[in-house]
C-alpha cells in the first residue's frame, strides 16, 4: 500500500507596521518559521524594501499592502485588497500605530483624539475600521 502524501498548505502572517521596529522583527521571525506573508505600512519604500529582504533571506512569499491603517475604512479595504488577490490570512500581528512624545498639556488634543479613534473606532455606520478590527474582519489569531 502506497503512502499519500499530502502538501500541506503554508500559513500566511499579515503584519501591520511592517517597514521598521517591531513589526519588521516579527516579520522576520514568521519568515523564519515558515510562513508567507502579507506585509502592511503606510511608508511604501521601506516596506517593498523589507519585502524583498524577506524573500532574498527566507525564501518566503511576501505581498506587499501600502496603507495608512488610521483612514476611515482602513481595515475593511485591507481585507477587500487581501480577498482581491485570493490570499488567506491565517494569524494577524497588529503592529501598526504611532506615537505622540511630550507632556500631554503641550500637545493637541485633536491629534490625541485622532490616534485614539484609529485604534479603537467600530462605528457600524461608518463601517468597522481601525487596526484592532483586523482580527473580527479576518476571523483570525490576532498577535
Amino acid at each position: 500500500m502506497s503512502a499519500a502524501i499530502h502538501k500541506r498548505r503554508k500559513r500566511t502572517a499579515l503584519i501591520t507596521g511592517a517597514a521598521k521596529g517591531l513589526g519588521y522583527e516579527l516579520g522576520k521571525l514568521y519568515a523564519r518559521a515558515g510562513h508567507d506573508l502579507i506585509l502592511v505600512d503606510k511608508n511604501s519604500r521601506s516596506l517593498h524594501r523589507v519585502a524583498g529582504q524577506l524573500e532574498k533571506v527566507y525564501s518566503v512569499q511576501v505581498t506587499t499592502v501600502v496603507q495608512d491603517l488610521t483612514d476611515t475604512r482602513s481595515a475593511e479595504h485591507l481585507k477587500e485588497t487581501i480577498d482581491a488577490a485570493g490570499r488567506r490570512v491565517d494569524v494577524v500581528v497588529n503592529r501598526a500605530g504611532y506615537r505622540i512624545y511630550g507632556p500631554f498639556s503641550d500637545r493637541e488634543l485633536l491629534r490625541e483624539l485622532r490616534m485614539v479613534s484609529a485604534a479603537f473606532r467600530m462605528d457600524p455606520a461608518a463601517g468597522v475600521t481601525g487596526p484592532i478590527s483586523l482580527a473580527g474582519l479576518f476571523q483570525t489569531a490576532t498577535v
